[in-house]
């Protein structure tokens, strides 16, 4: 039999998926879960019945933002179809990234192909995270997105969200600009009538600035009798979901409705650390990663990643080398209060290069979670692709969401197969510089509660 929830949101990565199930909590007070890989619903899903998690909102990551269009579109609609036989949702979301990197259109096309609605509707701006659209440009703080650092990792060197669009989706798609959405809720509805009756639309892009701008925009979808897919880096989704809550009960912020969540098999002693994992390879990572280290005296491991890629041989003895001098910084009791695994570094690499990275990291991460668990007090990860890797190699199948830290980052439950562990998650682009410190004293503040 299937579950009724109130918003199943399909993203494309961990971080988006994070982020968007704490908008979720922030805006529409639903208690939400992520389910970080779709090879492993069943599995996610029996984590929460095992442990009594009751949540109202299920946000997926397909983990597709790399992937090919081909590939893409072929997980998500396989994944659509598995959710199906689990959930009755009463609306649908699909989470696309705030720098329109990945497979926006044949993503969309996948679920319209597998009757997840009648038509799309995309609003890509992010206001609280700096971004707007207008004029069919995406700007990020002011600057055009193909003029930011974001745009090394676009499939198109392009603003234009209709550009991509008529390069990644085999649909139909029109715009309602500004100047319409500034005339309000009847005239968005009107619009969007317009462009899909008189010219076979089932893409339909909307411009906004502000909040105030998607939540009349919210309320105008509401409106029509159409089945919507409701597309947007989180606030589209969030402010529908707000607006069309069924549920009366008041959730308790602070637990986020685990129910006898099984005791943190964590340090409750001064003798803890808090271990942030920073795979990012973005200017602005490198920078937080920086002041990390400055601003609280914490131990970074840097990796050589010279060795790393050089061959497996030397991987291993590079993988003992850092596993021993972290252990010396971490047993018999912690002499810092935070590591830093880090391989941050502003270079781009190839495909495979960027996987043996992240698959060294990450299997580095478990090894020193294993032996120095006792001390572990919260976990940090920077980079989508890091995250995902990392979260595979401890074997955490679910995650439940807790709070918003900031916009675009998210502090959640991951649920390992034997412990339980407050983590954040954060995208190699995302925040200010201060943003790791940020989130070193929320895991601080949560652990003293």
């Amino acid at each position: 039999m299937r579950r009724v929830v109130h918003v199943v949101d399909i993203a494309d990565d961990i971080t988006g998926s994070c982020a968007d199930a704490t908008l979720l909590i922030d805006q529409a007070n639903l208690r939400t879960i992520i389910i970080p890989f779709p090879d492993k619903i069943s599995e996610a899903v029996e984590v929460a019945v095992s442990n009594s998690v009751r949540y109202d909102a299920v946000v997926i990551s397909t983990n597709t933002r790399v992937a090919g269009n081909t590939h893409a579109y072929e997980v998500l609609r396989e994944t659509a179809v598995k959710l199906k036989s689990f959930y009755n949702p009463v609306i649908n979301c699909k989470r696309i990234d705030t720098t329109l990197r990945g497979n926006i259109g044949s993503e969309i096309d996948a679920l319209l192909d597998a009757g997840v609605a009648d038509v799309a509707v995309v609003v890509p701006a992010y206001p609280d995270a700096g971004r707007i659209y207008v004029n069919d440009t995406l700007y990020v703080r002011g600057v055009p997105l193909k003029e930011t650092e974001a745009s090394r990792e676009l499939p198109l060197p392009t603003s234009s969200l209709r550009e991509l669009l008529s390069v990644q989706s085999k649909r139909a798609h029109g715009i309602v600009s500004i100047n319409e959405v500034k005339k309000g809720p009847d005239n968005i509805v009107s619009e969007v009538e317009r462009l899909v009756n008189d010219f076979n639309n089932e893409v339909i892009v909307v411009e906004a600035t502000t909040n105030e701008e998607i939540l009349s925009i919210s309320r105008a979808l509401l409106r029509t009798k159409r089945k919507v897919l409701y597309v947007s880096p989180g606030p589209l989704c969030a402010s529908v979901s707000a607006l069309t809550r069924v549920s009366e009960e008041v959730k308790d912020s602070k637990s986020q409705g685990v129910s006898g969540l099984p005791r943190l098999a964590l340090a409750s002693s001064a003798e803890e650390y808090i271990l942030v994992v920073a795979g990012s390879a973005t200017k602005l990572a490198e920078s937080q990663v920086r002041y990390l280290v400055s601003s609280m005296n914490a131990t970074c491991v840097r990796l050589d990643l010279d060795r790393v890629l050089s061959s497996e041989g030397s991987r291993r003895e590079e993988l003992i080398t850092m596993k021993e001098f972290t252990k010396k910084v971490l047993l018999p009791k912690p002499s810092t209060e935070v590591v830093v695994l880090s391989t941050c570094r502003d270079k781009l690499y190839s495909v495979k290069e960027a996987e043996i990275i992240r698959s060294f990291l990450a299997t580095l991460s478990k090894e020193v979670i294993a032996e120095t668990k006792q001390h572990l007090k919260g976990l940090v990860i920077v980079g989508g692709d890091t995250a995902l890797s990392t979260l595979r190699e401890l074997d955490i199948n679910l995650l439940v969401a807790w709070k918003k830290v900031m916009p675009l980052v998210a502090l959640v439950l991951g649920f390992g197969r034997d412990f339980v562990v407050p983590l954040i998650t954060k995208g190699g682009l995302v925040g200010s510089e201060d943003a790791l410190v940020k989130c070193v004293e929320e895991l601080k503040k949560l652990n003293k509660n």
